[in-house]
C-alpha cells in the first residue's frame, strides 16, 4: 500500500525553527519529527516525505549524486555536486555503505584533481 501523509503537524518556535511531525495515515508507526529553518519548508517537506518513503517501504532511489564539500588549503569550503551516481546497492537490494562511501571518496578526489583543490 501507498504512503499516504496525514496532514503535516507544524510548530513554530521564536529562534527560527519549526517543529515538523510527519505520519503515515496507512500506518501509524510509521512517523518522524524534525526540526527545520523555517525558510524554504515545502521544499524540504517535499525531500522529507521521499526519504520516508523510500525508508517505509523499504526501496530507494535508482540514483544518488551526492553533495561533496571540500576545504581548500587556500580558498576554503566548496561545496561540489557530484555528476556520477554513487549509488551502491548490495545482492539484496540494500545500500552498500561501505561501496557507496568508497565511490563517493573516489569522485571527491576527482573533483579535487578536477578543480586544482588541495584539502586542508
Amino acid at each position: 500500500m501507498a504512503i499516504i501523509f496525514e496532514d503535516t503537524e507544524f510548530c513554530y518556535y521564536a529562534n527560527n525553527k519549526c517543529e515538523l511531525t510527519l505520519i503515515d495515515s496507512n500506518d501509524l508507526s510509521n512517523w518522524d519529527q524534525r526540526w527545520f529553518i523555517n525558510n524554504d519548508l515545502d521544499n524540504k517537506i517535499i525531500r522529507w516525505k521521499e526519504k520516508l518513503t523510500h525508508k517505509w517501504e523499504g526501496t530507494f532511489t535508482e540514483k544518488w549524486y551526492p553533495t561533496i564539500v571540500v576545504q581548500d588549503v587556500t580558498s576554503g569550503p566548496h561545496v561540489l555536486r557530484s555528476t556520477v551516481d554513487c549509488r551502491a546497492l548490495d545482492g539484496d537490494g540494500n545500500i552498500d555503505r561501505d561501496a557507496q562511501n568508497l565511490l563517493k571518496e573516489n569522485e571527491k578526489q576527482r573533483l579535487m584533481t578536477e578543480k586544482g583543490f588541495t584539502e586542508v
